[in-house]
């Protein structure tokens, strides 16, 4: 009986909540957003690919919250360290997220949208890449998969997500380009798209 009360047990139980609570926040945030940038006069860019995400993380899910709780693909080491640095990738990508959205303020949005006077924002972390916002968010996902600690699951949480927003990416990026041109050219050359040094 003992077992299931083992601190990577409640590591695991904490992080399947994390991800329905986190998960919750985030499309209430978007709904909120939706109702107060209405009539703003922002053109939409998205072109589905906030829908292709929420797919992504639902297959995410939907394979790696199983997994944790299944003796298929567990990592035996490290135990119980592994699943403790996963919750703090996890506050790390947290606060990158909340920090990447502060600094874009009215600019952010869950989909990809150009205002009317649309500003390229260049301070704080977007100093340094394109996307940290999407950092934070893969962040989340490794963290969750780590506090499993099981390949299956840290594989398909960090994979389905990662090609959804490279889609994302894509699209985002055509749409800055296509609105400031050669400026946004010269900030793509001198910025990262989501790891510096790396990628």
């Amino acid at each position: 009986m003992w077992k299931y009360f083992s601190l990577e047990m409640i590591i695991r139980y904490l992080a399947v909540l994390f991800s329905y609570v986190w998960g919750g926040i985030e499309v209430f945030q978007h709904v909120r957003r939706r109702q107060q940038n209405r009539g703003r006069g922002r053109t939409d860019h998205d072109k589905g690919t906030l829908m292709l995400l929420y797919g992504a993380i639902g297959v995410g899910y939907g394979i790696g919250i199983p997994f944790a709780f299944s003796p298929y693909g567990r990592i035996a080491w490290g135990k119980p360290y592994l699943a403790i640095f996963g919750l703090l990738v996890i506050v790390a990508g947290i606060c990158i997220r909340f920090i990447a959205m502060q600094t874009l303020g009215k600019h952010f949005s869950y989909t990809v949208n150009i205002l009317v006077q649309h500003e390229l924002i260049e301070q704080g972390l977007y100093r340094y890449i394109r996307h940290p916002a999407y950092l934070g968010e893969l962040l989340i996902f490794v963290g969750i998969g780590l506090s499993f600690a099981n390949w299956i699951s840290l594989v398909s949480l960090f994979v389905f997500p990662f090609i959804a927003l490279s889609v994302r990416m894509n699209v985002e990026e055509k749409a800055l380009l296509g609105h400031f041109a050669a400026r946004y050219v010269e900030y793509r050359k001198r910025t990262w798209r989501l790891i510096p040094w790396s990628y």
